[in-house]
């Protein structure tokens, strides 16, 4: 007669139920489908044509203007900027968490070692050692750490979009910033410019209202020009001192 280890059937059914009920815990990611519009809102004119982007010139578009005032203030902005640092400690970060992650469907082993010594009363004594390896593996049935390991890859590469994203930001901050700084400065020269001529034609137009060749509109008129000029110097000076900062 044969001994019955396991129980009835009903042990195995349940058993049966337990592992496919346990084999995946909740569905796969799946990648959402963005679509995007393949042209122009309007049509590109003057022989132009939507090409794909190089990659390695878009992320370095600034060389296109051959300004080195421009790479150099970037690539200081690059290496000292504490957001950017911050956001690339949170890379390694989750990069290391996604390690720690994923040593968990690994085996584990325990090294254990121990000594003793002895002496009893007839001026004997005895040294002992021992050692002992221990592996352990637990399985996945339930799929915690496979989701586990899966939220720990996307945390990672959301750590690495939030780097991108903290670096575009940076760099077109201060490429417009160097921008408005350029423009300011053509704009107080031109000003300044403009003002040595104003200046000479109020005073030519003094001289003709005393030789009586204008009247005092004309005087008047050029007066104001001047004046309206000037004002505007001190907006520019302002300006260009923020944009510097």
């Amino acid at each position: 007669m044969k001994k019955r280890i396991f129980g009835s059937a009903p042990f195995y059914c349940l058993l049966l139920q337990l592992l496919t009920a346990c084999a995946v815990v909740g569905p796969n990611y799946q990648k959402p489908a963005l679509r995007l519009n393949e042209q122009w809102n309007s049509p590109l004119l003057k022989g132009l044509q939507a090409e794909q982007a190089d990659s390695r010139q878009l992320a370095t578009w600034w060389e296109v203007l051959e300004d080195e005032q421009l790479s150099s203030l970037i690539e200081r902005a690059v290496a000292d900027n504490l957001d950017l640092q911050t956001a690339t400690e949170r890379v390694e970060q989750a990069r290391l968490q996604r390690e720690i992650q994923t040593t968990a469907e690994l085996p584990s082993l325990d090294a254990t070692g121990s000594a003793s010594w002895k002496r009893d009363g007839n001026d004997s004594s005895g040294e002992s050692y021992g050692t002992g390896l221990d592996a352990s593996w637990e399985a996945d049935l339930f799929g915690s750490v496979r989701r586990f390991i899966e939220a720990a890859e996307a945390d990672f590469q959301a750590s690495q979009e939030e780097l991108r994203d903290v670096l575009v930001s940076l760099v077109a901050e201060v490429a417009l910033n160097y921008v408005e700084l350029r423009s300011s400065q053509v704009q107080l020269a031109n000003m300044r410019k403009s003002l040595v001529m104003q200046r000479e034609t109020l005073q030519l137009v003094q001289w003709q209202h005393e030789a009586g060749l204008d009247d005092e509109l004309a005087l008047h008129q050029a007066q104001y020009n001047l004046e309206s000029s000037e004002a505007q110097i001190p907006t520019l000076e302002t300006s260009l001192a923020s944009s510097m900062n």
